[in-house]
């Protein structure tokens, strides 16, 4: 489980997070919103011990973040960000997935095994032997998340990878979501990607401002009614009387 106790986030004399308290279990699916520069991705970087608070802990597992070898983190808890290509480091497919495997010592048997199931499992056959720097941007992206998942951690943070995709891969990329074994914090603005999560946090100016269930909250707001979407599209725009 992570928790966060009174973290405060400051990064070039900005404050970014202001007194985050929160726990999320491995096993949890959350979504994770809120409007540009209200701090999501910095969120998510201190989930995965890519970054440490400036105040309070961030606790994994019962032991301070800051304990954690990043190789033993990468176990626990794996990104992926909305440009694939910041997390690639090898010249081919194949070999994108063997390193982040090599990263967290798995032996040569272990390692090959587990780069065969992921291949099957993400399709990636005929990607296998390309650079992952030449393929299409949806195919980067399904490699990128394949990298992360092979190392099997607990938790996995998605930071709007599908911002940029076509219909295509983004469907693809909610079917694999379906078949993962652990939990994930999947950041976006996409409204229409709410119920990917059973939890939603919103985010705002550096606060967690709503967090609650998925479910009952589409049922309350009736959000994923078409009609009411329109509704409060004719309110907003001033044409009640259209209603």
């Amino acid at each position: 489980m992570f928790e966060l106790n009174n973290v405060v986030l400051r990064r070039g004399g900005k404050e970014i997070l202001r007194e985050v308290n929160l726990g999320i279990g491995f096993s949890e699916r959350v979504v994770l919103t809120g409007p540009n520069g209200s701090g999501k991705t910095h969120l998510g970087l201190l989930l995965s011990g890519l970054l440490f608070p400036t105040e309070g802990t961030v606790i994994v597992d019962g032991k301070n973040i800051k304990d954690y070898e990043l190789k033993d983190m990468r176990r626990i808890s794996g990104i992926v960000f909305q440009e694939p290509e910041m997390q690639f480091i090898t010249m081919s497919v194949e070999k994108e997935i063997l390193f982040g495997l090599q990263n967290i010592g798995l032996n040569h048997d272990e390692m090959k095994l587990r780069a065969e199931k992921i291949k099957s499992m993400f399709g990636l056959d005929n990607l296998w032997n390309k650079s992952p720097y030449q393929i299409s941007g949806g195919e980067k992206q399904i490699v990128a998340i394949a990298s992360i998942v092979a190392m099997e951690p607990s938790f996995i943070i998605f930071d709007e990878i599908t911002t940029f995709l076509d219909r295509k891969h983004r469907e693809r990329i909610y079917e694999i979501l379906k078949q993962l074994r652990c939990g994930y914090l999947w950041i976006t603005q996409d409204f229409d990607e709410i119920p990917i999560g059973e939890r939603l946090l919103v985010l705002e100016d550096g606060r967690i401002v709503f967090d609650g269930g998925v479910e009952p909250l589409l049922k309350s707001l009736e959000i994923d009614s078409p009609l009411n979407r329109l509704k409060r599209l004719l309110i907003e725009e001033g044409l009640e009387e259209f209603l």
